[in-house]
């Protein structure tokens, strides 16, 4: 009994070490990667700034509204002042002043002035609520990136809040688990067309968005992991198509954000320990978990999807229809008693198809946002979080 409880605490260990390794290679220097292994560690976690990743085992999940009080209330240290908010709002009215000229084209002055008044007061307000980041990132942000995902690449459009909703300006595209920083990549074309009275908009928002980048608060993105078994055991390129999406695809525009990240493969890998259920303080970790999240499903190599030629061809099809893959990753699920917490409800699929890297076990991922004890729109009155409407 004292050998599985050391080996599980190296394991988590080891999984949080290879996480936070991957990472690095996805950021960059851009970004401050963090394992922490005592969760009552704060005084380190007061000091970061900028950007920051902070890896955990799910556990920690449990004291996460404890682990952000302490980070917001401790002395802070490290702040930029290369960008101050003159020239953030330099950027914003470049902004809006592109945006102006191309609606007053289209429906003259009188219905441009309008929407420049208005959509400058709902920038104040997003930046009150959100801080600059959520200007062009969030549900009431001016931008959105809508994206479409193909067999082997990613096409996203960037769309503008113009005074009749939200149009596209300009697209991307590139290969999964290839992510381009937030607005880098993007060509002024709609359609497939060029759209040369969108270049001088586009320009000004990819200059607002490095602004805000600077300006806004630091930022702390936190991932608690957990797996059943050690990450070599699933496929590379799904580790890293998951963490690129945490990071960049559906990165949130709160100060504090958390996700919780669960590996879980079928059936047992022979000869290396395997976990079979959650520990109890797991299980209440995964209470702060919300639902609507989304599972990554990546079937193994000796699965009918593989070893049979019409399944593999009709990929992605045949894995969402595979009888033997849903009702393996269903006992696996039922074995691990995922589906009773919130975070195995209203799922979002999406399958794994890289063949590259293939592995004998088949595996699903979930991912799901936490509650972080705080709330944009709040506001706070002797250092009590009140919500407002």
């Amino acid at each position: 009994m004292v050998w599985v409880l050391i080996y599980k605490i190296w394991l988590i260990e080891m999984i949080c070490q290879h996480i936070a390794a991957e990472l690095e290679d996805i950021v960059g220097v851009s970004t401050e990667i963090t394992v922490v292994s005592n969760p009552r560690n704060f005084t380190c976690l007061s000091e970061l700034s900028d950007n920051n990743v902070i890896v955990s085992n799910l556990e920690h999940l449990v004291s996460l509204p404890l682990r952000i009080r302490r980070i917001q209330y401790e002395p802070r240290i490290g702040r930029d002042s290369d960008y101050t908010e003159f020239e953030l709002d330099n950027c914003i009215n470049e902004v809006l002043r592109s945006a102006m000229e191309i609606i007053e084209s289209r429906v003259g002055e009188n219905r441009s002035s309008k929407w420049i008044r208005e959509t400058y007061m709902q920038i104040n307000r997003i930046v009150a609520g959100s801080g600059p980041r959520g200007i062009l990132y969030g549900p009431d942000s001016i931008t959105k990136i809508v994206h479409r995902d193909d067999l082997d690449e990613v096409v996203e459009s960037l769309e503008f809040l113009f005074d009749e909703g939200y149009k596209p300006i300009a697209t991307r595209i590139y290969k999964h688990g290839v992510q381009p920083n937030y607005f880098e990549g993007f060509e002024a074309k709609v359609n497939g067309k060029t759209a040369p009275v969108y270049s001088g908009l586009l320009s000004n928002l990819q200059e607002l968005c490095e602004a805000t980048d600077v300006v806004d608060s630091d930022r702390f993105s936190h991932l608690f992991v957990w797996s059943d078994s050690p990450l070599d055991t699933f496929q590379p390129s799904l580790v890293d198509r998951v963490l690129n999406d945490c990071i960049y695809r559906h990165s949130s525009t709160a100060q504090h954000s958390a996700k919780v990240i669960l590996f879980c493969s079928f059936p047992p890998p022979p000869g290396r320990e395997y976990q079979t259920r959650f520990s109890a303080k797991e299980k209440l970790a995964l209470s702060r978990a919300f639902g609507k999240g989304k599972i990554y499903l990546a079937p193994g190599k000796n699965t009918d999807i593989y070893t049979n030629p019409i399944n593999k061809a009709n990929r992605p099809e045949s894995i969402f229809n595979s009888v033997e893959y849903v009702e393996d990753m269903v006992s696996r699920m039922e074995q691990l008693e995922v589906d009773e917490h919130r975070i195995a409800v209203d799922l979002q699929y999406a399958a794994h198809e890289s063949t590259i890297d293939l592995v004998q076990n088949s595996a699903f991922v979930l991912v799901a946002d936490c509650w972080t004890g705080t709330w944009n729109e709040s506001k706070e009155i002797d250092g009590e979080q009140v919500m407002s409407r």
